[in-house]
């Protein structure tokens, strides 16, 4: 069942040179798609399109709801772990004990309890990032839009939060646009990855990532040299 389409889109940033050229694409429900790129291709203004963020200038976007969760986590420093995480429920003016209640249980959930009274200053860049990221379920969005989210951190806090993220999503029912231009990440991560081929962005590569991927290391090793070369634009 599809939740998302995008259909021949195309954007310019205030009439200039396009960025994207009738692009289309699809997502599933429950499927991890990733889309990778070099920095400037187009991937993270796809999300901002499909957000609502920007506006394209001509095809169509139609879908189920979205949450999206940018590359900083954006919290605000005054307020408490679990204030950050309510925001969601505060601006869509909706029951605030309600969403205080599930933002508990999903702290809880998560195993994220003991911080819900921590200022952000007092959290880990890792812990900062997984707090945004139960903001961004707190929306209650059937599309989690996800741009770039672990490109700042280590490479062992990046590690944790990608396994982190995978058994988290276990626990609810997501379809997921993870943006990233980490060929692994993608490879770790999705089960679907477009990658952005020529400038502006008129076509994507798919690749159809194995799901037993240590059963399938030969093939994801080619597949790896597939996207590097398309990237690089290696002939």
């Amino acid at each position: 069942m599809k939740v998302l389409e995008l259909e021949n889109i195309s954007f310019s940033y205030d009439g200039g040179i396009p960025l994207l050229k009738d692009i289309s694409f699809s997502l599933e429900k429950n499927e991890f798609l990733s889309i990778v790129g070099s920095s400037g291709c187009g991937k993270s203004t796809i999300i901002k399109l499909i957000a609502g963020i920007e506006k394209a200038d001509k095809g169509k976007i139609k879908g189920l709801t979205t949450g999206y969760m940018p590359q900083r986590d954006l919290l605000l420093p005054w307020r408490t772990v679990l204030e950050n995480i309510m925001l969601p429920v505060e601006l869509k003016k909706k029951d605030k004990e309600e969403g205080k209640k599930k933002a508990v249980a999903y702290l809880e959930k998560l195993h994220l309890a003991e911080y819900k009274d921590k200022l952000p200053h007092e959290l880990s860049g890792g812990m900062r990032q997984r707090v945004s990221f139960l903001r961004t379920l707190l929306t209650e969005a059937d599309i989690l839009l996800l741009d770039e989210p672990f490109s700042a951190l280590d490479a062992i806090t990046k590690e944790y939060l990608q396994k982190w993220l995978l058994d988290t999503l276990k626990e609810f029912d997501k379809s997921i646009i993870f943006i990233t231009h980490d060929i692994n990440e993608a490879l770790f991560l999705s089960d679907r990855i477009l990658v952005c081929k020529d400038k502006p962005l008129d076509s994507f590569a798919e690749f159809i990532v194995p799901k037993d991927k240590e059963e399938n290391v030969d093939k994801i090793l080619e597949m790896k040299k597939e996207i590097l070369h398309i990237i690089r634009g290696d002939n």
